[in-house]
């Protein structure tokens, strides 16, 4: 998308490949700066195994862990 941060946060090229729908999300949910501490949140919560559910945003839902399938679905769910 574009923005232009430093950032000093290694990201992991696995987790890199959602750097766009972030910062999507982070746009439209108002704090596009932190589109950087979200993947080192996912990077963290996905304990390098990278489940479908890369921001373990099941349970926020009050779904048993891992019930959300797609990435894309799990990182709107977890920055909503």
């Amino acid at each position: 998308m574009g923005l232009q941060y430093i950032s000093l946060i290694s990201i992991s090229p696995e987790v890199e490949r959602y750097r766009d729908k972030v910062e999507v999300e982070c746009i439209r949910n108002g704090f596009p700066e932190t589109v950087d501490l979200i993947l080192s949140i996912i990077m963290q919560e996905s304990g390098w195994r990278f489940s479908k559910d890369v921001m373990q945003s099941s349970e926020s839902k009050v779904f048993p862990p891992n019930s959300i399938k797609d990435p894309y679905q799990s990182i709107e769910a977890g920055i909503k």
